[in-house]
């Protein structure tokens, strides 16, 4: 016989977190769920490189959309060019009013830090210090709004 807790702790254990689902819960704003799920895919051997491409690419889009924002031109056309659908639309909608234009800047500086690192044309200072850089880039991408830390290198 099969217990509650014994189908609860083997759902647990199966739950699987992609980098969409973090792409996802950085957009909502949900900096605890986001840095659970990079917690998650750091220990399954998710690159770096990776999570830095899905956050990355959903940045630029942000960026295009904060731009058109402020000259008035969301529209439609706007959310299909950039491959955003209607059920992510409201996601994309909450991290453009959570996030200012410096802000997805200093965003997008924190990835082009992770790409150096990631390709070596960027010294480590320290070990691991591309998982430091992702854990910063996804807290103040879910919405911690304070400067972690001061990075000396962007």
């Amino acid at each position: 016989m099969i217990d509650f807790e014994t189908i609860e702790t083997s759902v647990a254990e199966s739950a699987r977190y992609s980098h969409f689902l973090l792409v996802d819960a950085c957009l909502a704003g949900k900096t605890r769920r986001a840095l659970k799920i990079l917690q998650s895919l750091e220990a399954e051997g998710y690159a770096t490189a990776q999570l830095r491409w899905a956050l990355q690419n959903s940045l630029q889009q942000l960026d295009r959309l904060k731009l058109a924002q402020r000259s008035g031109a969301v529209s439609d056309r706007l959310w299909q060019e950039l491959r955003i659908w209607r059920n992510q639309q409201r996601l994309y909608q909450a991290a453009m009013t959570r996030l200012g234009a410096a802000q997805i800047e200093r965003l997008l500086q924190s990835c082009a830090t992770l790409d150096r690192l990631g390709k070596g044309q960027q010294d480590s200072e320290f070990p691991q210090q591309d998982w430091f850089e992702i854990k910063s880039l996804v807290a103040d991408f879910s919405g911690n709004t304070g400067n972690s830390y001061e990075r000396s290198s962007t």
